[in-house]
């Protein structure tokens, strides 16, 4: 099936906020079966903070840091290591495009290993079908789990007719808790 043409240019350096509701899908279906107090989150593509202040609100410490923050702060720069040693997960809507997103993942997987971390990325719902991904899902040993959103994303409200086009995942992988197989469930 093809996609049809949203209508919406890409907005620039990347920004999507991420609805409220897409952060509350995780938590409920995926967070919560842990005690949010003893999570300690980054959100290393935070933008504006919307998520950050999402995951504080249900009890996450979390700590946002974005390439057009204050300070700026790459994440795909070499020298970007975690930015506090107390961090056990990473979740972000990463900037979108192959440049960006698979670096972001492997990066997020490389960082968490060592402490047995979690990694959760807002990803397109068909992200994991690229042959040349699967080393981040099949082959990967801390695949978990991936929470597909019933409702479609609308980043933007901006009159725009057409609503929109693509529809999203949560991708979370954990280095410690893992499932034995890979789980899939649903949210919205």
């Amino acid at each position: 099936m093809a996609q049809r043409n949203s209508g919406y240019d890409r907005a620039h350096a990347n920004f999507y906020p991420t609805p409220a509701w897409v952060t509350h899908a995780l938590i409920e279906h995926v967070l919560g079966e842990e005690n949010g107090k003893h999570y300690r989150v980054w959100e290393c593509a935070c933008g504006d903070g919307a998520m950050v202040d999402e995951l504080k609100s249900w009890g996450y410490k979390t700590i946002g840091t974005d390439i057009r923050g204050d300070p700026p702060r790459d994440f795909l720069d070499p020298s970007t290591g975690l930015i506090r040693p107390y961090i056990n997960a990473i979740i972000t809507n990463p900037p979108y495009g192959r440049e960006f997103v698979e670096p972001f993942i492997r990066k997020s997987l490389d960082l968490m290993e060592p402490i047995k971390g979690k990694v959760a990325m807002l990803l397109r719902v068909d992200f994991d079908s690229a042959v040349t991904r699967r080393d981040l899902f099949a082959d990967h040993p801390a695949w978990g789990t991936k929470l597909v959103l019933t409702k479609r994303v609308k980043w933007f409200d901006d009159g725009n007719k057409n609503g929109p086009s693509e529809n999203h995942a949560w991708y979370i992988w954990d280095w410690k808790n893992r499932h034995g197989y890979p789980r899939l469930a649903y949210g919205q």
